[in-house]
């Protein structure tokens, strides 16, 4: 796989309007070992979420590095078709403990944590999408559905 820019548009279903403030998990399949399950940053107040290669590709090493005995593959060896999900409250709080726990290895400010933990995903219906990378500057839109209660 190869790409220098991806972009990922969330916008409400209904309304057609950008969402901002929402965590995507990027799940990516290796060719050897396990896939790799990368939490993006944020989506800014566009609805975008902005991938670049050096970026994913330090993720990827990150995580490798850090668990040697889950992987081997780095991010060129990695398949072309990548999975987004959003995720809903149990497993933005699973998320969360997870980075708890490997903060320091994963290099996570407490602040980074507390992002994540006050994102919006709460407001929306957990889904995911497939896309698969064809050239260097991707453009994907995710719609996502807003629940019918608004209490977290």
């Amino acid at each position: 796989m190869k790409f220098e820019e991806i972009t990922i548009k969330i916008t409400e279903q209904e309304a057609n309007t950008p969402v901002s403030n929402i965590a995507l998990l990027m799940k990516i399949a290796a060719q050897q070992k396990n896939g790799y399950n990368i939490m993006l940053p944020l989506s800014d107040e566009n609805g975008e979420i902005h991938i670049t290669w050096g970026w994913l590709s330090t993720e990827i090493d990150k995580e490798r590095n850090a668990f040697i005995m889950d992987y081997s593959s780095g991010l060129p060896d990695c398949g072309q078709v990548i999975e987004l999900n959003l995720l809903s409250v149990e497993d933005m709080q699973k998320t969360i403990s997870a980075m708890k726990m490997y903060q320091e290895i994963l290099s996570l400010s407490n602040e980074d944590i507390e992002k994540y933990d006050r994102s919006s995903n709460w407001m929306f219906l957990k889904c995911y999408k497939s896309f698969r990378v064809k050239s260097n500057h991707e453009n994907w839109e995710m719609k996502i559905i807003k629940m019918d209660c608004t209490e977290k």
